[in-house]
Protein backbone atom coordinates (compact mmCIF):
# COMPACT_ATOMS: atom_id res chain seq x y z
CA UNK A 1 0.00 0.00 0.00
CA UNK A 2 1.20 3.70 -0.46
CA UNK A 3 1.37 6.39 1.81
CA UNK A 4 -2.57 6.80 1.43
CA UNK A 5 -3.06 3.21 2.80
CA UNK A 6 -4.64 2.45 -1.29
CA UNK A 7 -2.92 -0.30 -3.33
CA UNK A 8 -4.65 -2.94 -5.22
CA UNK A 9 -3.89 -4.32 -9.24
CA UNK A 10 -4.98 -0.85 -10.91
CA UNK A 11 -2.23 1.11 -8.84
CA UNK A 12 0.38 0.91 -10.97
CA UNK A 13 3.70 3.03 -9.86
CA UNK A 14 6.88 4.37 -11.53
CA UNK A 15 10.20 4.48 -10.00
CA UNK A 16 12.38 7.05 -10.61
CA UNK A 17 15.74 7.67 -9.55
CA UNK A 18 17.57 10.71 -9.69
CA UNK A 19 20.59 12.89 -7.87
CA UNK A 20 19.19 14.61 -4.61
CA UNK A 21 19.33 18.58 -5.04
CA UNK A 22 17.43 21.06 -2.74
CA UNK A 23 14.24 20.68 -2.69
CA UNK A 24 10.42 21.78 -0.90
CA UNK A 25 7.12 20.52 -0.50
CA UNK A 26 3.78 22.35 0.89
CA UNK A 27 1.49 21.13 2.21
CA UNK A 28 -2.25 21.85 4.03
CA UNK A 29 -5.51 20.30 4.49
CA UNK A 30 -7.74 23.57 3.06
CA UNK A 31 -9.31 22.56 0.16
CA UNK A 32 -11.96 25.44 -0.15
CA UNK A 33 -12.74 28.90 0.42
CA UNK A 34 -15.87 30.67 0.84
CA UNK A 35 -15.42 35.08 0.76
CA UNK A 36 -18.76 36.75 0.90
CA UNK A 37 -17.78 40.63 -0.70
CA UNK A 38 -15.69 42.22 1.89
CA UNK A 39 -14.97 38.78 3.99
CA UNK A 40 -11.68 37.23 4.18
CA UNK A 41 -10.63 33.46 5.14
CA UNK A 42 -7.28 31.78 6.33
CA UNK A 43 -5.64 28.73 4.92
CA UNK A 44 -2.54 27.14 6.81
CA UNK A 45 0.49 26.03 4.87
CA UNK A 46 3.29 23.54 6.01
CA UNK A 47 6.40 23.25 4.00
CA UNK A 48 8.86 20.16 4.16
CA UNK A 49 12.45 21.48 3.94
CA UNK A 50 13.91 18.62 1.93
CA UNK A 51 18.13 17.56 1.06
CA UNK A 52 19.48 20.90 2.88
CA UNK A 53 17.05 23.38 1.49
CA UNK A 54 17.15 26.32 3.53
CA UNK A 55 16.09 29.20 1.24
CA UNK A 56 12.70 31.24 1.67
CA UNK A 57 9.55 30.19 -0.23
CA UNK A 58 7.13 32.54 -1.42
CA UNK A 59 3.71 31.48 -1.84
CA UNK A 60 1.12 32.11 -4.59
CA UNK A 61 -2.54 31.06 -5.55
CA UNK A 62 -3.45 31.34 -8.95
CA UNK A 63 -6.71 31.18 -11.22
CA UNK A 64 -8.55 33.10 -8.16
CA UNK A 65 -11.97 34.83 -8.78
CA UNK A 66 -12.28 38.28 -9.81
CA UNK A 67 -11.87 40.70 -6.80
CA UNK A 68 -10.48 38.05 -4.64
CA UNK A 69 -6.57 38.80 -3.58
CA UNK A 70 -3.71 36.39 -1.56
CA UNK A 71 -1.87 39.01 0.96
CA UNK A 72 1.65 38.24 -0.32
CA UNK A 73 3.78 35.96 2.33
CA UNK A 74 7.20 34.38 2.03
CA UNK A 75 8.07 31.73 4.74
CA UNK A 76 11.77 32.61 5.18
CA UNK A 77 14.71 30.65 6.12
CA UNK A 78 14.33 28.88 9.12
CA UNK A 79 10.16 28.35 9.45
CA UNK A 80 8.06 25.52 7.76
CA UNK A 81 4.47 27.33 8.13
CA UNK A 82 2.65 30.61 7.44
CA UNK A 83 -0.81 31.38 6.30
CA UNK A 84 -2.05 32.59 3.13
CA UNK A 85 -4.82 34.81 3.72
CA UNK A 86 -7.63 35.74 1.01
CA UNK A 87 -9.52 38.69 0.69
CA UNK A 88 -12.94 39.40 -1.45
CA UNK A 89 -13.14 43.18 -2.40
CA UNK A 90 -16.36 44.46 -1.30
CA UNK A 91 -17.83 44.37 -5.13
CA UNK A 92 -16.65 40.83 -5.45
CA UNK A 93 -18.97 39.27 -8.01
CA UNK A 94 -20.84 35.87 -7.14
CA UNK A 95 -18.31 33.48 -8.53
CA UNK A 96 -16.08 30.40 -8.03
CA UNK A 97 -13.10 29.04 -9.89
CA UNK A 98 -10.93 25.98 -9.10
CA UNK A 99 -6.99 27.00 -7.58
CA UNK A 100 -3.97 26.18 -7.04
CA UNK A 101 -1.50 27.29 -4.35
CA UNK A 102 1.80 26.82 -4.90
CA UNK A 103 5.52 27.94 -3.88
CA UNK A 104 8.53 29.82 -5.65
CA UNK A 105 12.17 29.11 -4.68
CA UNK A 106 15.53 29.97 -6.16
CA UNK A 107 18.52 27.75 -4.94
CA UNK A 108 22.14 27.45 -6.05
CA UNK A 109 23.31 24.28 -8.08
CA UNK A 110 26.82 22.44 -7.79
CA UNK A 111 28.26 25.11 -9.79
CA UNK A 112 26.84 27.88 -7.96
CA UNK A 113 24.51 28.72 -10.81
CA UNK A 114 20.86 30.02 -9.51
CA UNK A 115 18.02 27.20 -10.65
CA UNK A 116 14.50 28.32 -10.01
CA UNK A 117 12.26 25.75 -7.99
CA UNK A 118 8.41 25.57 -8.49
CA UNK A 119 6.19 23.21 -6.71
CA UNK A 120 2.68 22.63 -6.56
CA UNK A 121 1.53 22.23 -2.91
CA UNK A 122 -0.26 18.53 -1.58
CA UNK A 123 -3.80 19.38 -0.34
CA UNK A 124 -6.34 16.90 1.33
CA UNK A 125 -9.84 16.48 1.01
CA UNK A 126 -11.92 16.12 4.51
CA UNK A 127 -14.50 13.79 4.04
CA UNK A 128 -17.44 13.54 6.58
CA UNK A 129 -18.74 10.16 7.36
CA UNK A 130 -21.01 8.41 9.65
CA UNK A 131 -20.29 9.41 13.08
CA UNK A 132 -18.47 12.31 12.54
CA UNK A 133 -15.40 11.05 11.91
CA UNK A 134 -13.66 12.45 9.19
CA UNK A 135 -11.75 10.80 6.26
CA UNK A 136 -8.75 12.95 4.12
CA UNK A 137 -8.15 12.26 0.29
CA UNK A 138 -5.60 13.68 -1.83
CA UNK A 139 -6.72 16.20 -4.73
CA UNK A 140 -5.14 18.80 -6.96
CA UNK A 141 -7.01 21.64 -6.97
CA UNK A 142 -8.91 23.59 -4.38
CA UNK A 143 -11.74 25.96 -4.55
CA UNK A 144 -12.43 29.46 -3.66
CA UNK A 145 -16.07 30.98 -4.02
CA UNK A 146 -17.31 34.54 -3.63
CA UNK A 147 -21.07 34.10 -1.87
CA UNK A 148 -23.80 35.93 -0.64
CA UNK A 149 -23.29 37.81 2.48
CA UNK A 150 -22.92 35.05 5.59
CA UNK A 151 -23.00 35.61 9.42
CA UNK A 152 -19.90 37.97 9.77
CA UNK A 153 -20.07 40.95 7.80
CA UNK A 154 -17.03 42.30 9.11
CA UNK A 155 -14.13 41.08 11.14
CA UNK A 156 -11.13 43.38 12.06
CA UNK A 157 -8.15 43.30 14.21
CA UNK A 158 -5.89 46.19 15.25
CA UNK A 159 -3.15 47.10 15.04
CA UNK A 160 -2.07 45.98 11.97
CA UNK A 161 1.50 46.09 12.86
CA UNK A 162 2.95 44.06 16.09
CA UNK A 163 6.21 43.52 17.76
CA UNK A 164 7.31 41.19 20.03
CA UNK A 165 10.25 40.10 22.11
CA UNK A 166 10.99 36.92 23.95
CA UNK A 167 9.05 37.16 27.37
CA UNK A 168 6.73 39.82 25.91
CA UNK A 169 3.16 39.64 25.51
CA UNK A 170 0.89 41.60 22.94
CA UNK A 171 -2.71 42.35 22.89
CA UNK A 172 -4.58 42.20 19.14
CA UNK A 173 -8.22 44.16 19.58
CA UNK A 174 -10.72 42.38 17.45
CA UNK A 175 -14.09 43.36 16.72
CA UNK A 176 -16.87 41.89 14.15
CA UNK A 177 -20.24 43.03 12.28
CA UNK A 178 -22.98 40.28 12.66
CA UNK A 179 -25.31 39.52 10.53
CA UNK A 180 -28.61 41.18 12.12
CA UNK A 181 -29.97 37.98 11.88
CA UNK A 182 -26.78 36.03 13.73
CA UNK A 183 -25.97 35.66 17.41
CA UNK A 184 -24.54 32.44 17.76
CA UNK A 185 -21.48 32.29 18.91
CA UNK A 186 -17.89 33.33 17.59
CA UNK A 187 -14.54 31.44 18.53
CA UNK A 188 -11.20 33.73 17.80
CA UNK A 189 -8.16 31.79 17.66
CA UNK A 190 -4.77 31.90 15.87
CA UNK A 191 -3.71 28.18 15.39
CA UNK A 192 -6.59 26.13 13.50
CA UNK A 193 -8.08 23.80 16.31
CA UNK A 194 -10.04 20.58 16.55
CA UNK A 195 -11.52 20.66 19.87
CA UNK A 196 -8.39 21.03 22.04
CA UNK A 197 -5.92 19.81 19.57
CA UNK A 198 -3.55 22.03 17.25
CA UNK A 199 -4.42 20.83 13.59
CA UNK A 200 -2.63 23.38 11.85
CA UNK A 201 -0.82 27.03 12.89
CA UNK A 202 0.53 29.85 10.83
CA UNK A 203 2.46 31.35 14.71
CA UNK A 204 6.23 31.01 14.82
CA UNK A 205 7.78 28.27 17.08
CA UNK A 206 7.99 30.49 20.54
CA UNK A 207 4.83 32.88 19.58
CA UNK A 208 1.31 31.11 20.93
CA UNK A 209 -1.79 32.36 21.96
CA UNK A 210 -2.09 33.38 25.29
CA UNK A 211 -4.93 32.14 27.42
CA UNK A 212 -5.33 35.57 28.84
CA UNK A 213 -7.44 36.26 25.80
CA UNK A 214 -11.23 36.79 25.29
CA UNK A 215 -11.48 34.79 22.09
CA UNK A 216 -15.72 33.41 22.71
CA UNK A 217 -17.76 36.10 21.21
CA UNK A 218 -21.42 34.79 22.73
CA UNK A 219 -25.27 36.32 21.87
CA UNK A 220 -24.51 40.11 20.37
CA UNK A 221 -20.85 40.40 21.88
CA UNK A 222 -18.83 41.59 19.28
CA UNK A 223 -15.59 42.46 20.51
CA UNK A 224 -12.43 40.29 21.91
CA UNK A 225 -8.93 40.34 22.42
CA UNK A 226 -6.56 38.00 21.47
CA UNK A 227 -2.99 37.73 23.15
CA UNK A 228 0.37 36.52 21.96
CA UNK A 229 3.02 35.84 23.82
CA UNK A 230 6.66 35.25 23.08
CA UNK A 231 9.10 32.42 25.31
CA UNK A 232 12.01 33.10 26.74
CA UNK A 233 15.49 31.13 26.52
CA UNK A 234 15.99 28.32 24.47
CA UNK A 235 12.49 28.63 23.68
CA UNK A 236 12.51 31.68 22.64
CA UNK A 237 11.85 33.41 18.77
CA UNK A 238 13.84 33.42 16.18
CA UNK A 239 14.32 37.17 14.88
CA UNK A 240 11.46 38.09 11.76
CA UNK A 241 10.06 41.17 10.34
CA UNK A 242 6.80 41.81 9.10
CA UNK A 243 5.44 38.22 8.68
CA UNK A 244 1.31 38.45 7.92
CA UNK A 245 -0.73 36.68 10.78
CA UNK A 246 -4.55 36.62 11.12
CA UNK A 247 -6.94 36.05 14.04
CA UNK A 248 -9.18 33.39 12.68
CA UNK A 249 -12.74 33.20 13.54
CA UNK A 250 -15.60 30.32 13.45
CA UNK A 251 -18.87 29.38 13.60
CA UNK A 252 -19.64 25.96 13.91
CA UNK A 253 -22.24 23.58 12.52
CA UNK A 254 -21.61 21.34 14.15
CA UNK A 255 -19.04 19.40 16.36
CA UNK A 256 -16.91 18.76 13.15
CA UNK A 257 -18.02 21.01 10.44
CA UNK A 258 -17.55 25.40 10.85
CA UNK A 259 -17.52 28.39 8.68
CA UNK A 260 -14.03 30.34 8.95
CA UNK A 261 -13.25 33.39 8.69
CA UNK A 262 -10.02 35.92 9.08
CA UNK A 263 -9.61 39.58 9.69
CA UNK A 264 -7.12 41.54 8.28
CA UNK A 265 -3.94 40.47 7.91
CA UNK A 266 -1.52 41.60 10.97
CA UNK A 267 2.31 42.35 10.39
CA UNK A 268 4.05 40.37 13.03
CA UNK A 269 7.62 41.41 13.94
CA UNK A 270 10.05 39.91 16.65
CA UNK A 271 12.98 41.47 17.99
CA UNK A 272 16.10 39.77 19.91
CA UNK A 273 16.21 40.08 23.42
CA UNK A 274 18.96 42.77 23.66
CA UNK A 275 16.86 45.25 21.09
CA UNK A 276 16.60 48.72 21.90
CA UNK A 277 14.96 49.08 18.45
CA UNK A 278 10.95 51.01 19.00
CA UNK A 279 7.76 49.10 18.42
Amino acid sequence: RDLHNRGGERFIYNLRAEPATPEFELHGKYYYAQLAPGTRMIWFVNLSRQNGFTGPVELKVEGLPEGVTATPVTIPSGLTRAAVILSAKTGAKIDARLVRLYGKAVYSDATGKPRDLVRYAHVTCELQVSGGSQARRPINTQIVGVTNPLDIVEFEATPSKITLRPGEKVEIKVRVKRNKEFTGPIQLAMPFLYGNSIIADQLPPGVTMSSDSKARLTGKTVEGTIVLEAATGDSAPKPLERFPIAVMGRISMSFSISTNYASNPIHLTILGADSKAAR
